[in-house]
């Protein structure tokens, strides 16, 4: 129980007076004043502020300082604007080290002047707890593999309910400081948000009312509150989750400091059969530059500098300061702004505090299409919102308080330390605290027209704690007449968690003259849709949407029309997607909500000839997701549409193509579809095609691949195929001659291609030996050729001697290493040989060249093509001697996210690539060309990660040290390397 009002006074003058010898005695002075509670005087502590520079406008306060707050990392304010602060002491520490590590502070601001002077430790021994969310009195606190409830519900100070809500996160994998669940928020659809940091693991629900069991790899979460359901989310995030006043989604990694979620995981798993785009959006775009203050001399001995990414060490004691550029190396937080107390073009902006650069920084969001793009105020393009000069400053989260300003978690060196910051404008006058816990169901509700997104968020957390019947008819008239949008929307989604929810508030909001009142009130359509089925009314209500004049709420009736059965449901997306034609994400929904009926949206858009010449590319994605499903009933209608239609001869042949080529991939054919045998005229056409050297290149191009999954042998058009691999065809025709014959299982392929391969150009003999690489039923007699001289070890790419190398069949591999020799890892004479170059002086612009010439083929973005190595913006901060130690010894680290992976196929085909997505239907695989092919998993008969890179060795050959120097110093001078 904390001290009465009148002891606080008698020991208030003589904690101020020892107030600084405490902490300069020990940091752990919080430690020596009662556990329970504790009284400060507060003070300016103006010799703090000073080390600070905060934008023009606004000004800087100390909130709470130690002993009322140590080593903060969370933070959460309660309905009635007590904070709830989350402390992870040691966290430096191993998990095993030191199994108590953290705890809970709860503050209170006892004067109303902002200051807290109550400090009560509301919950002891708890294992590295990172993240808090009030809720029913009491507060969810995520700790290691666990989310626990804590609640005083006697009021006496000391936490009498303690209940394990999930369990699970992590799995068996061990935690670190940096990988830990953060950043819980309330969302609009009364649930509770969290990051992963990517922990995964198969989360239950041990006490919940729901049996509840779901595996979180590759995403985020959250969680109903009052079931303990858990639902995935789009991610992961490392360090930062936020919403804007739309709901929508912001993430932070350490070096992407934020990303937007564009659609939901259970939009994408519903149909796993197309490559989808991913999840989460880059907004950072072309990495603004931030300003943080460095030191010009080297640290003091004894000291530990961060290494510019995940730790977080002890401080180093900088002299000499300046201000230098640099980009964000460990952001944390991505808090949107929604309060009321900043000026209005402030309104959902963002503010990312990164601990390494002891800044804050602010960002601008402007919209583009259905994408935002984060940019610097334009105010601020030579400095930083907040910056300091002292390294003890390490800001790892930033929030939004219920007096509408912004509020700092100052976590300080040594998990020992800490304070909490408050940012305000210069004339900012604190308003009363607010006591919403003793609100009425009334007051709850108009609150929702609050300007401020904390009151809203809180009033309705409440009205879905309390499900108090009476609010539903006070909502309803919200959702009819509020003048305000937000408060329309709100009240939306607070009926949607009342047991009331009706179809009438639904179709009043898909009435509503405000985009994103209709937009949500469209996803939410789904909660009204059993097996599909939703009322006439409600459909008749939704088909107008498409032609909606906003984009996003045509994009979201895109993915909800997945959810719906309705037999006009393929008119509404053809209408969609010829209104917005050339948009890649309407595209995306529109194919992930094509689970069912894509053969007659197929057909409604290839029955436009303007949609067939404008959309071609989409038409053929549309053709190949649905052989690779392999309904027949859809695919028969393809197959009607091509075989009645009066199409070209290029347009026919190309969707036949991609249609057959999806069959190949679920282990079937055109051949097994086509009893009738109608198709027989096109395999004639397009082998005539093929050989007419007058026709156009894009006919015979789509006519060799037609051919490729038509019933032809390499004994009916193998001379053909063999006649366009010779060098004076074009390179895309030799290309595609290669690999139609490498499907073929014929003996002859090996011995005629080997006879072509000395005259082919050094591509071409690189794709022939992939083409005979392609089954493995030709790898003894290819290997064999190697061992007599028929072909030269030489001739083979790096990647192409590991997959032998590490064959799944010992007798393969075993051959392999003999001929080839073992994989290579470390390569010390190598290496000795370019540590020179870390001591010269680079020139960017050569060092451009070189990547341009060497690195950029996988290491950037072309066009559809997407690159077969990581985004390099990041490898600036890898330092130039890791960076060397990358180019020189590929295969020493492979990043998991780009290991390569092997499949072999039912017809004894070998695939190769990184396994970008995966399903318990399908995997994605981007290929070595960088195109991405999915192939369902009943057409695989294994699939193996490896452990050697895509990187060549040898990329190093024919540099001097001087090149090396250059190429280092482009790649870590922060120039934009993803060719976007």
């Amino acid at each position: 129980m904390g001290l009465s009002r009148s002891a606080a006074k008698s020991v208030g003058c003589l904690l101020a007076l020892t107030f600084w010898f405490l902490l300069a005695l020990c940091a752990a002075a919080a430690e020596t004043l009662p556990t329970n509670s504790a009284r400060v005087t507060h003070t300016v502590l103006t010799n703090v502020l000073s080390s600070f520079q905060v934008k023009p406008g606004f000004r800087l306060e100390l909130a709470a300082v130690e002993p009322m707050v140590t080593a903060p990392v969370a933070m959460a304010f309660d309905e009635n604007g007590r904070l709830f602060v989350v402390e992870m002491r040691d966290a430096a520490q191993p998990q095993e080290a030191t199994p108590h590590l953290g705890r809970i502070r709860l503050l209170e601001d006892v004067e109303a002047d902002g200051a807290y002077r109550s400090s009560t430790v509301y919950a002891e021994d708890l294992v590295w707890p990172s993240a808090v969310a009030c809720y029913a009195g009491g507060i969810f606190v995520a700790t290691a593999s666990q989310i626990l409830y804590l609640k005083d519900s006697k009021a006496d100070g000391v936490v009498d309910v303690r209940r394990t809500i999930l369990t699970g996160f992590g799995g068996t994998n061990a935690l670190n400081s940096q990988t830990v669940l953060n950043n819980f928020n309330w969302g609009l659809d009364n649930r509770i948000h969290g990051a992963t940091a990517g922990l995964g693991g198969v989360i239950t629900a041990p006490n919940g009312p729901l049996a509840n069991s779901i595996s979180l790899a590759g995403s985020d979460f959250s969680f109903d509150p009052r079931t303990s359901a858990v639902f995935p989310e789009a991610g992961p995030a490392q360090s930062g989750l936020s919403f804007d006043n739309d709901g929508r989604r912001f993430e932070s990694d350490f070096i992407r400091p934020l990303r937007l979620a564009m659609y939901a995981p259970r939009y994408a798993a519903r149909n796993p059969y197309f490559p989808r785009l991913p999840e989460m959006l880059d907004c950072a775009g072309t990495a603004p530059p931030i300003l943080h203050f460095v030191s010009m001399t080297a640290p003091k001995p004894g000291t530990v500098r961060s290494t510019g990414g995940n730790r977080l060490g002890p401080a180093v004691m900088l002299e000499t300061k300046v201000l230098a550029p640099g980009w964000l190396t460990n952001a944390h937080g991505c808090a949107v702004y929604r309060g009321s107390a900043f000026p209005t073009n402030y309104l959902n902006s963002l503010f990312i505090a990164d601990p390494d650069a002891h800044v804050i920084h602010h960002a601008v969001l402007r919209e583009n299409g259905l994408e935002l793009l984060a940019e610097r105020a334009a105010d601020e393009r030579n400095t930083e919102f907040l910056l300091c000069k002292d390294s003890a400053f390490r800001p790892v989260q930033v929030i939004c308080g219920p007096d509408g300003v912004l509020y700092v978690a100052d976590l300080q060196d040594g998990y020992e330390r800490g304070r909490i910051f408050r940012i305000v404008p210069e004339n900012f006058r604190r308003p009363k605290l607010p006591q919403l816990g003793k609100a009425r169901t009334y007051d709850l509700v108009a609150s929702l027209a609050q300007p401020d997104g904390w009151h809203r968020d809180t009033a309705a957390r409440l009205l879905f704690e309390r499900q108090d019947p009476a609010a539903v008819l006070l909502l309803s008239n919200m959702l009819n007449r509020a003048k305000v949008p937000l408060a329309r929307l709100h009240a939306l989604h607070a009926l949607e968690g009342c047991a009331a929810f009706q179809e009438a508030n639904l179709v009043s909001g898909l009435q509503d003259a405000d985009d994103r009142v209709r937009e949500h009130s469209v996803a939410l359509c789904e909660r009204l849709a059993r097996d599909g089925a939703v009322s006439d009314t409600l459909w008749d209500q939704l088909k107008p949407l498409a032609g909606d004049p906003a984009l996003r709420v045509r994009y979201q009736l895109a993915l909800s029309l997945g959810e719906i059965r309705r037999p006009d449901k393929a008119r509404v997306l053809a209408e969609i997607l010829n209104r917005d034609r050339g948009n890649a994400w309407i595209q995306n929904a529109a194919l992930s909500s094509t689970a069912e009926g894509a053969g007659s949206l197929f057909v409604l858009l290839a029955g436009d000839a303007w949609f067939r010449s404008d959309s071609a590319e989409f038409l053929r994605q549309l053709a190949l997701m649905t052989g690779a499903k392999g309904r027949m009933d859809e695919v028969i209608q393809v197959l009607d549409f091509i075989d009645q239609s009066a199409l070209g001869r290029t347009e026919a042949f190309g969707l036949l193509a991609t249609l057959g080529e999806g069959l190949r991939r679920t282990h079937s054919s055109l051949a097994l579809v086509d009893s009738p045998g109608r198709l027989a005229r096109f395999y004639s056409q397009a082998l005539e095609a093929m050989a007419d050297e007058k026709a156009s290149k894009q006919t015979r191009l789509e006519a060799v691949r037609l051919l490729g999954v038509s019933p032809s042998t390499f004994a009916d058009i193998g001379s053909w195929l063999l006649l366009l691999c010779e060098p004076r065809q074009p390179a895309s025709l030799q290309s595609a001659a290669l690999a139609v014959l490498g499907r073929y299982g014929d003996p002859n392929v090996l011995n005629e291609l080997l006879k072509r391969l000395p005259a082919l150009a050094l591509q071409m003999r690189n794709q022939a030996i992939g083409a005979l690489l392609s089954r493995n039923d030709r790898l003894p007699a290819l290997l064999a050729a190697i061992e007599d001289g028929r072909i030269s070890p030489a001739d083979f790419s790096s990647t192409q001697k590991n997959f032998l190398r590490t064959h799944h069949d010992s007798a393969i591999s075993q051959r392999a290493v003999r001929l080839f020799g073992p994989v290579p890892v470390h390569r010390p004479e190598t290496l000795d040989q370019y540590k020179s170059a870390l001591r010269l002086a680079g020139t960017a612009d050569h060092g451009q060249a070189i990547f341009s010439a060497r690195c950029a083929s996988c290491h950037q973005a072309h066009g559809n093509i997407q690159p077969l190595g990581p985004d390099l913006t990041a490898a600036r901060f890898m330092g130039k001697e890791k960076l060397l130690e990358a180019i020189v010894e590929p295969n020493a680290v492979v990043a998991p996210t780009y290991a390569p992976w092997t499949a072999e196929t039912q017809a004894g085909e070998s695939l190769i690539g990184i396994k970008e997505d995966e399903s318990l239907a399908a995997i994605t695989l981007r290929q070595l060309d960088g195109t991405r092919a999915v192939w369902p998993r009943l057409n695989l008969q294994a699939i193996e990660a490896r452990s050697w890179s895509f990187m060549p060795v040898g990329l190093e050959e024919g540099l001097s040290p001087q090149d090396m120097a250059d190429l280092l110093d482009y790649v870590t001078t922060g120039a934009d390397l993803r060719g976007r």
